[in-house]
C-alpha cells in the first residue's frame, strides 16, 4: 500500500452552517464509495480534511505553526522544497500540488500542467478543494451562479478554459502558479512560477542528435519512474504515447519482466494489432480486453460525479470498466498504471491542427480544429439557448487569448504551451484523475524537464512530433515498421505497413472487405452508443430523472422538445449527438446539486 494524499478540501465555513456539513458527506461519500479513509484536522481558523491511503502521519509535516503536505503520486522531499524553482530535476516527479498552511493563510503550488486542478471560492467564506462539488456545497452555491458565459465555452469546446468553473464565484488555479489564499481577501495572490521556458538551446541540432537526446531522456525518466514498482500496468494503444514507455521499458530487463501490457477493442483494429505486434517483438505480456459496454451504468455515473461535478462531461466513463477487466489480470496489489498522457501534446502533438501562424490568429478559430469542437457549432448553441448571445463569442476568444499569451516564446512554442494549458488539462486530464482513484497512476513524462526539452527545438522537430518519430526510426527500427494511429494511418518508417493500410481503405469502399488480412481491417472502435443503448436513458442521469423545479430551471436554458430531439438521435446511433448530450448532462448535474441543497437548508 502506498502513502499518498488522493484529495483534500481546506474551508474556514463553521461547523454549524448546514453546507459544511453536506460538503464533507460529499467528501466521505466519495471516499467511501473507493474505499479510502478520511480524516479532519483544524489549524487555526482552517478546517483540513483529507482522503488518503496508508499513514496520514507520514504525509504531514506539522509544526505549531504550520502544516505542509502534497497531494500528487510521486514528490520527494517536499518539506524542505517549498519553492517550485528550487526543486531538482530528481524531485519533480509527476502530477503534485504541494500545500502550505499557515494561521491566517494558505499557499498552495501546482505543477506545470495545473494537472491536479484546485477549485476555490472566496465569496462567504474561503473553500478549496481538488474535488469540485466539494467547493460548489461548501460555498453555498444557487441557480444564479450558474454563469451563461462560461457554459457556452464548455459546450462549444467541450472544456473550461482557462481559469472558470461553470459557477461564477468558483475559479480554478491556473497552471504552473503559486497562489496565497487570505481569509479576508476576495482573491488571491497569484505569481506565475516559470518553470516552462522557451530556447534555441536545439534548435540547430541534427535529426541523429535529436534522436539521441530524445532516446537518453525518454529512457531515464521512465526508467526513473517506475524502477521501484512490483507490478507495472501500461494500457497500450497504436500511437506514439504508450509506444515511447513501451519502447523505453523494453531496453531493461527487470523492468520489461514486470510489465503487463494491455489494449481494448476488437480484433482487427488498429489498436489491437498494433499492440499485439509490439509485444510479440519485446516479448512483453499482453493482452486484448473486451469492454461489456457497461460503463454508463449507476454504479460507474455516480463515482464519476462525485469526483468531477460539473467540471467536464462524462467522455471518459470507459476508463473504470477498463481498469476492472484489467484488474482481474493482476498479481499484485501494489501494481502501478503508467501512462503517456504528458507524453504526445508537449512534443508538438497538435501544432499543425491548430495552424497558429501569428499571434493575431483567432484562437477560437483555431480550436475549432479539433473534433470535439465541431460537436456543437455557434450557430447551433446560439438558435439551441435564447441566454446564449453572440457577444459571448468574443469573451471566449479573451479567455483564449490570456492563456496564450502568458507563455513568451515563438509561435509554435506558445502553441504548444497554450494547447497543454487549456485543452489538455481540462479535457485529457480525465484520464489519470478517473484511474488514481483506482490505482497508484504514475505520468514518466509529466516533468517540466521532458516539455523544456522540445521548446527547445527548431520548428521542424517539434511539429507533429517530428523528434518522436526520430527516435523511433534510429533508436527502435522494429517497434518504428509498426502501423500507428498518431499520424494519420502512416507508420513510422515502413512503406510496406502504410500501403497495405491504404490499400486496405480502397477494398472496404469497393465492399470487399473480405479481402482485407485482418491486421489491417482498421475495425473502429465502437463502445459510447453501444453503452447508451445499454442504459438508455439512467445512462444520462440527472439529465432526465429531474424533479419538476429543477427541470424548470434546465429549460431554461434546453427545452424538453430539444433535449427529446437529441436523444432520439444519439441512440439510433448519432455520436455527434450523443456528445452533445454529454454537456447538457453536466449542466444538469449542476442543478440538480444545486437543489439538493436548496432542500436541505429547508
Amino acid at each position: 500500500m502506498k502513502n499518498r494524499i488522493i484529495a483534500f478540501a481546506i474551508t474556514t465555513n463553521k461547523f454549524d452552517e448546514s453546507s459544511y456539513e453536506r460538503a464533507f458527506q460529499h467528501f466521505q461519500q466519495l471516499a467511501q464509495s473507493f474505499g479510502y479513509m478520511t480524516t479532519v484536522i483544524e489549524h487555526g481558523e482552517f478546517h483540513i480534511w483529507f482522503i488518503f491511503e496508508g499513514k496520514i502521519d507520514k504525509l504531514l509535516d506539522k509544526t505549531n505553526r504550520e502544516i505542509q503536505f502534497c497531494v500528487g503520486p510521486y514528490i520527494t522531499q517536499y518539506h524542505s522544497c517549498l519553492d517550485q524553482k528550487n526543486l531538482s530535476k530528481d524531485q519533480i516527479r509527476d502530477r503534485f500540488l504541494k500545500i502550505k498552511i499557515s494561521t491566517h493563510d494558505l499557499q498552495i503550488t501546482n505543477d506545470y500542467v495545473g494537472s491536479i486542478p484546485v477549485y476555490y471560492s472566496l465569496r462567504k467564506h474561503l473553500t478549496i478543494s481538488n474535488i469540485e462539488p466539494v467547493t460548489v456545497i461548501d460555498s453555498e452555491t444557487n441557480y444564479d451562479d450558474i454563469s451563461t458565459e462560461n457554459l457556452y465555452g464548455f459546450m462549444r469546446y467541450m472544456h473550461f478554459i482557462w481559469d472558470e468553473t461553470l459557477y461564477s464565484h468558483i475559479y480554478v488555479q491556473e497552471p504552473d502558479c503559486q497562489y496565497i489564499y487570505q481569509i479576508d481577501s476576495i482573491r488571491p495572490q497569484k505569481m506565475f512560477l516559470k518553470t516552462l521556458k522557451s530556447s534555441k538551446e536545439r534548435v540547430e541540432f541534427s535529426d541523429v542528435q535529436v534522436a539521441n537526446e530524445l532516446y537518453e531522456l525518454n529512457q531515464e525518466l521512465v526508467e526513473r519512474a517506475l524502477r521501484d514498482e512490483e507490478e507495472i500496468v501500461l494500457p497500450l494503444s497504436a500511437g506514439y504515447d504508450s509506444r515511447m514507455i513501451l519502447a523505453a521499458i523494453s531496453k531493461n530487463k527487470e523492468l520489461k519482466e514486470r510489465l503487463k501490457c494491455f489494449t481494448y477493442g476488437p480484433e482487427g483494429s488498429i489498436e489491437v494489432e498494433s499492440a499485439k505486434k509490439l509485444c510479440s517483438i519485446y516479448g512483453v505480456y499482453w493482452k486484448r480486453i473486451d469492454l461489456p459496454c457497461h460503463f454508463l451504468d449507476r454504479k460507474y455515473l455516480d463515482k464519476i460525479f462525485l469526483i468531477f461535478g460539473s467540471s467536464l462531461h462524462l467522455h471518459g466513463m470507459y476508463q473504470l470498466e477498463v481498469w476492472e477487466n484489467i484488474s482481474n489480470n493482476l498479481t499484485s496489489e501494489n501494481a502501478v498504471l503508467t501512462s503517456g498522457f504528458m507524453t504526445g501534446v508537449p512534443a508538438g502533438q497538435h501544432i499543425s491542427i491548430l495552424g497558429i501562424k501569428n499571434v493575431n490568429q483567432k484562437l477560437t478559430e483555431a480550436m475549432n480544429h479539433f473534433s470535439q469542437s465541431k460537436y456543437w457549432t455557434d450557430k447551433e448553441l446560439l438558435h439551441a439557448c435564447s441566454k446564449f448571445t453572440n457577444d459571448i463569442i468574443d469573451k471566449v476568444e479573451e479567455k483564449y487569448k490570456d492563456a496564450f499569451n502568458r507563455f513568451d516564446g515563438e509561435v509554435h512554442q506558445k502553441s504548444v504551451v497554450f494547447d497543454v494549458w487549456t485543452r489538455q488539462r481540462n479535457f485529457i486530464s480525465y484520464h489519470p484523475r478517473v484511474l488514481e482513484w483506482d490505482a497508484p497512476f504514475v505520468s514518466p513524462h509529466m516533468t517540466p524537464i521532458y516539455q523544456n526539452f522540445f521548446l527547445s527545438l527548431s520548428e521542424k522537430h517539434l511539429t507533429d512530433r517530428k523528434a518522436v518519430e526520430l527516435m523511433f526510426k534510429y533508436h527502435y527500427p522494429e517497434c518504428a515498421e509498426i502501423l500507428s494511429n498518431s499520424n494519420g494511418l502512416k507508420s513510422i518508417s515502413n512503406r510496406v505497413e502504410n500501403v497495405a493500410a491504404a490499400l486496405s481503405r480502397v477494398f472496404r469502399v469497393l465492399r470487399l472487405s473480405v479481402l482485407i488480412p485482418n491486421a489491417y481491417k482498421n475495425k473502429p472502435l465502437l463502445f459510447n452508443i453501444p453503452a447508451l443503448k445499454h442504459s438508455e436513458k439512467e445512462g444520462l442521469h440527472p439529465l432526465f430523472h429531474l424533479k419538476h423545479d429543477e427541470k424548470q430551471i434546465l429549460n431554461c436554458f434546453f427545452d424538453d422538445v430539444f433535449l427529446k430531439k437529441i436523444y432520439n438521435k444519439a441512440i439510433n446511433g448519432s455520436i455527434t449527438d450523443y456528445e452533445k448530450l454529454l454537456t447538457i448532462q453536466a449542466l444538469a448535474y449542476a442543478i440538480n446539486l444545486i437543489n439538493d441543497g436548496k432542500n436541505n437548508d429547508n
